[in-house]
């Protein structure tokens, strides 16, 4: 396996290999409430009241039920102790298909059988679920950030899928209850893998908690499936937190080399110095693919040692200091401070978008400035990826919001008989807006068919809705 370099880089393959829900959906000319609309996702709903009590169903484990401990410690058991079964091509075939199949062909098919009766698997990944922790236990100061390898992270995505296979079997035979137990130990999965320090992290669990929540579309499109409505409600908001990540990304090259923070208290000659630029650009060469990037450290120090010595004098250091510094520290010196600088402005947006989605327009601005450095130090640490992973994560929130907003137009239908011609006019509980916005989802209804609407953040969302 490679290691994961430049992990601030491949967050966008992440994304895009893992953003599971409404992916299907293409664009078209039509428009809904003046937005542009995209091919439809077609639900029947059977109205349906709160269950009683209320909270009987939630989608992550209840805290009464929770245990102390580790979750990696139980995730890790169910691979490493069940190799026979995630190796098998037979099983690998059957969870496929046990994904992508309608349902109705996976009601009475007893090759489907194998995902009811998992034994130590599901036991593992239910006592994992359970655990208020997750500690990966990831190497952050022993090597270089960079470098650090995920396999465990990388097995979850084989465990999302085997629950997602389990619980369309689950609901397809009308074990409803089982079939939220399962999706609610692949939630907690989710949120368990995005607790480790990497971006990575973030994403593999927002790419499962996606996963979770398809599952949960289907399930309440089933005529007598449960109402969710408040089992979607409580969820977290964010669902996946990446402030860890993000954190951690801030510091990508300090970890391991404390000593680069502050430079200017570094002591050396000339060789130290040009040993250590050596090693600066060896780690941030080595993130990059773009070969813009790569080149010789000598021939940029030549073409950009004198512009690092005229920001070196812009920020106050004295002309005769600046000329008797050793060339690569004088080098060495500007660089870092640029990247400090560039590195700062970003997730100072970045956390702004994180409390604010609304906000993400602006990030993509911060992203979009050029940078003045010698070296290519900020575009090789992934300044100015990270507006497309926030998106991410607002879509999650949005896609949780409507599967709310269908919950409440089921129990609406309940008591009615019909849907509503506003979203306003449900009164029984609080219909939420769109995160991406802050402002109510489009909601147009055509006779017999209710349509809700969302075209933000480049993954517009058209569903039309029809009564059982």
């Amino acid at each position: 396996m490679k290691p994961f370099s430049g992990m601030c880089r491949f967050v966008g393959l992440a994304i895009g290999a893992f953003l599971s829900f409404m992916q299907i959906l293409v664009a078209q000319e039509a428009t809904v409430g003046g937005q542009p609309s995209v091919a439809p996702t077609r639900l029947m709903l059977t109205p349906m009241k709160l269950p009683q009590p209320a909270m009987k169903y939630e989608l992550l484990p209840k805290a009464i039920d929770r245990l102390p401990g580790n979750a990696a410690v139980h995730y890790g058991k169910v691979k490493s102790e069940q190799n026979y079964f995630f190796s098998s091509k037979e099983v690998a075939k059957t969870i496929e298909l046990a994904q992508a199949r309608p349902l109705n062909e996976l009601k009475d098919n007893k090759e489907f059988d194998v995902l009811l009766n998992l034994g130590a698997i599901y036991s593992s990944l239910k006592r994992g679920a359970r655990c208020e922790q997750a500690d990966w236990q990831l190497p952050i100061r022993e090597e270089f950030f960079g470098n650090i390898l995920l396999p465990e992270i990388q097995e979850s995505r084989s465990f999302a899928r085997l629950l997602q296979g389990r619980a369309r079997v689950q609901m397809a035979r009308g074990d409803f209850e089982e079939s939220i137990d399962s999706i609610q130990t692949g939630m907690s999965l989710a949120r368990h893998v995005a607790r480790g320090e990497t971006l990575i992290n973030g994403l593999v669990g927002k790419a499962i908690a996606g996963i979770m929540l398809e599952s949960i579309q289907e399930l309440i499109a089933q005529p007598g499936a449960p109402n969710l409505y408040w089992a979607l409600s409580t969820l977290p908001s964010p669902l996946i937190d990446l402030r860890p990540g993000f954190e951690a990304e801030q510091y990508i090259l300090y970890w391991t080399e404390s000593k680069w923070r502050h430079p200017e208290l570094m002591q050396g000659d000339e060789d130290f110095w040009r040993g250590e630029l050596e090693r600066l650009w060896g780690y941030v060469s080595g993130l990059s693919e773009d070969p813009q990037i790569k080149g010789s450290l000598a021939t940029r120090v030549v073409r950009g040692y004198q512009s690092a010595k005229k920001r070196l004098l812009h920020r106050g250091f004295e002309p005769d200091e600046v000329e008797n510094m050793p060339v690569a520290k004088a080098v060495m010196m500007d660089v870092l401070h640029q990247y400090n600088c560039n590195r700062d402005a970003q997730f100072a947006a970045v956390q702004q978008a994180l409390l604010d989605p609304t906000r993400v327009s602006h990030l993509a601005v911060v992203e979009s400035q050029k940078y003045e450095e010698c070296l290519p130090i900020s575009s090789a640490m992934g300044v100015g990826t990270y507006s497309s992973i926030i998106n991410a994560i607002v879509l999650t929130g949005r896609n949780v919001a409507i599967l709310q907003v269908i919950e409440a137009i089921r129990m609406h239908a309940a008591e009615t008989g019909k849907f509503p011609a506003r979203l306003n006019d449900i009164t029984a509980v609080i219909v939420p807006n769109d995160p991406s916005t802050n402002q109510p989802f489009v909601y147009e209804l055509n006779k017999d068919v209710a349509v809700i609407a969302s075209s933000t953040l480049k993954q517009p969302i058209r569903l039309e809705l029809k009564l059982n």
